[in-house]
């Protein structure tokens, strides 16, 4: 009985230990938390000038597209390009049999040059007075002249519509036809595209038609590069409101040397339309959210207070506070990360980290 009560008497005593030793660890863990300092950048809200921006949605079109097609019936002789590729303004894309059209031609310009040694066989007559050439004559050998030079220059007109050229600089699509093929007048060979230039089209509500004005900013995204901008400048508004939908056609070109942007594309555009003056607006990167709302962190001595802040348009790196907080606060813009309401801070400049540990606050 005796070396019962003594194991129930250690049991006891061990269990003081281990609550002892959960004590001092959970207290030693919470003073840890608060003498932890966070490294932070700042920044100040400040009052400033916006753009103002009205959101749409729309397309791509390229402002250059054309359906390259022959103007004459004809068996297609040869294809230079293939499916894709790049072409400059002139270059020949496909020939048509030109046999018997280049006959035409070389009958046209025989017929050309006798009569011009004809012409110029009677004027020379004429001019000597060897022989009785009267201005009748030297005149009929001259219209006949005229016609042969007319006839050629038809003639040669009709070789040259067998060369399908690039009427622009740009880049073909899949041709619809192969060498040895027939293809009618007007039929289309391939499509030519130039990409460097595209237009976005999309519809405004008629409310907003006089903010809308020729040479206002566009800014385009698509999902296919969700980390990219791109600048466009709107050059139509539609003299029209669409009775079905009571909106605005504007187009806005935009471009596109890289040639990222396809034809087609569905994308996002934000209009400027104006600026709003006295806006307050913070980083944008100083802005966080949770469940409550978006908040920033204020400085107040050497500690951050959590305010909630309503916010308004975010854009250009920068976020509109409509309320929550006033002109001039010192906020927290980078290493907010790990920060709560009431953490100790020490505010880094120069080439320091923000977002870690300093030394614990003595």
């Amino acid at each position: 009985m005796k070396k019962s009560g003594f194991f129930r008497d250690w049991n006891i005593v061990m269990r003081c230990v281990f609550a002892a030793l959960l004590m001092s660890l959970v207290t030693s863990g919470y003073a840890d938390k608060e003498t932890v300092v966070w490294n932070v950048r700042v920044g100040k809200v400040k009052l400033t000038s916006i753009p103002q921006y009205i959101s749409a949605l729309g397309s791509l079109t390229a402002m250059k597209a054309v359906a390259i097609s022959p103007v004459v019936d004809g068996k297609i002789s040869e294809i230079n390009f293939s499916n894709g590729q790049m072409l400059v303004k002139g270059d020949v894309i496909a020939q048509l049999d030109s046999q018997q059209a280049q006959a035409q031609v070389n009958k046209a310009q025989a017929s050309y040059t006798s009569a011009q040694q004809r012409y110029e066989r009677y004027k020379q007559l004429s001019v000597q007075g060897i022989a009785n050439i009267s201005r009748q004559e030297l005149d009929d050998q001259r219209a006949n002249l005229d016609t042969a030079k007319a006839e050629l220059a038809e003639k040669q007109a009709d070789l040259d519509q067998l060369s399908i050229q690039a009427p622009f600089t740009g880049i073909l699509g899949e041709f619809k036809y192969n060498q040895g093929d027939y293809i009618n007048a007007g039929d289309t060979l391939v499509d030519l595209v130039n990409k460097t230039q595209l237009l976005a089209n999309y519809n405004i509500p008629q409310n907003y038609l006089s903010d809308l004005k020729k040479g206002q900013r566009a800014s385009i995204s698509v999902r296919a590069f969700p980390d990219e901008t791109f600048t466009g400048t709107v050059n139509f508004i539609s003299p029209t409101v669409d009775d079905s939908t009571r909106t605005v056609t504007v187009q806005a070109l935009v471009p596109n040397p890289d040639q990222k942007l396809l034809p087609g594309m569905f994308v996002k555009v934000n209009q400027e339309v104006g600026t709003d003056d006295n806006v307050l607006v913070v980083p944008d990167q100083a802005v966080l959210a949770d469940v409550k709302g978006y908040y920033v962190f204020e400085l107040v001595g050497n500690k951050v207070s959590q305010v909630y802040v309503e916010l308004g348009t975010r854009h250009g790196g920068e976020a509109q506070i409509k309320s929550g907080i006033k002109e001039g606060a010192t906020i927290v813009v980078l290493g907010q990360q790990k920060l709560q309401d009431g953490s100790l801070i020490k505010v880094l400049s120069g080439d320091d980290d923000a977002d870690s540990k300093s030394s614990d606050a003595q």
